[in-house]
């Protein structure tokens, strides 16, 4: 029987369908194709009064949709809205993670005495000043400048990271809109569109329709992925680099005969003979190096999560 309606498909007028039955009527012989459950892609009328090129069947019981489905690229016909996100083919990264360690610069302790000659840093060997920094020190005339500077070595800090995300390969949308209706509760679509019905969860398609090409598709994933922790060797190469001045004629450090010493060595550092008087110019710390103990790496796993089902039309 011949369903006089019609139609218009996402705002655009497009050709002529025909509704379905069971069998088409002898009026309806050779002009109308179809079936009771499937869509149709010859000529009927709608109830708005345009035509369209595609009449799908209405959504069995427990069943949305009829609706269209976009995947790579995710696009709606004009006219639709983006619906429901959903994704296939989720790939998960089994590298990453990667490992390196860090060292803060070291605490520089700082010694600075004023003693004999000997140079030893030490109450025995002299007289502990600490002076501040670029603070001049009067030695008089018996007296050496001595100074050490001793790296504490730092710890060092485990870097790990970042865990590379999964990605889907396939990206996809249900397209919503309001629909025009035609044939028996049938719906309108867009010609060259894959027309589905869908529910949440996994299921096996619905029987006796065209509703027959199966699609599990997924809307999130679930990851119970982290980074193995790698540690970290000793810091090496700790210092502390400084700068002294010392003056041999004059006690406020500004003689005629200067000497700059820059070193990195803690051990004890000492003008020979009598100096008059000294400072400590600089102190600068140089970082040490730590090394991983083992390489990143990736454990646990994700999969794919919210599984869909959309059973689509040929």
């Amino acid at each position: 029987m011949r369903c006089v309606v019609a139609c218009i498909a996402f705002g655009v007028v497009v050709g002529a369908c025909s509704s379905f039955s069971d069998a088409p009527s002898s009026d309806d012989a050779g002009t109308s194709s179809g079936t009771a459950s499937g869509t149709s892609t010859t000529s009927t009328s709608g109830a708005s009064g345009g035509t369209c090129a595609k009449c799908a069947a209405a959504a069995p019981a427990d069943w949305l949709g009829p609706t269209v489905y976009a995947e790579n690229p995710p696009i709606c016909p004009p006219g639709a809205q983006v619906g429901k996100a959903l994704h296939d083919q989720l790939d998960v990264p089994a590298t990453g993670c990667e490992c390196s360690c860090e060292a803060a610069k070291p605490p520089c302790t700082v010694k600075f005495y004023g003693g004999d000659g000997a140079g030893t840093c030490s109450a025995g060997g002299g007289v502990l000043v600490n002076a501040p920094l670029n603070t001049c020190v009067s030695m008089g005339s018996a007296m050496a400048f001595q100074v050490q500077v001793n790296a504490t070595p730092p710890s060092c800090a485990e870097k790990v990271g970042p865990i590379p995300p999964p990605k889907w390969k396939v990206d996809g949308t249900i397209c919503e809109r309001p629909l025009e209706t035609c044939g028996d509760r049938g719906v309108c679509m867009p010609p060259g569109a894959t027309v589905c019905v869908y529910r949440s969860g996994a299921f096996e398609c619905p029987a006796g329709t065209a509703y027959t090409q199966k699609k599990i598709r997924y809307a999130s994933f679930s990851s119970s992925r982290a980074c193995m922790p790698c540690g970290c060797g000793p810091p090496t190469g700790a210092s502390c680099k400084w700068n002294a001045v010392y003056s041999r004629d004059q006690n406020d450090c500004l003689g005629t005969t200067l000497t700059v010493t820059e070193t990195t060595s803690p051990n004890c550092q000492s003008r020979s003979g009598t100096t008059a008087s000294g400072k400590l110019a600089s102190v600068s710390a140089v970082a040490a190096t730590c090394l991983p103990l083992a390489p990143g790496a990736v454990v646990g796993s994700a999969s794919a999560a919210e599984p869909t089902t959309l059973c689509c039309a040929p």
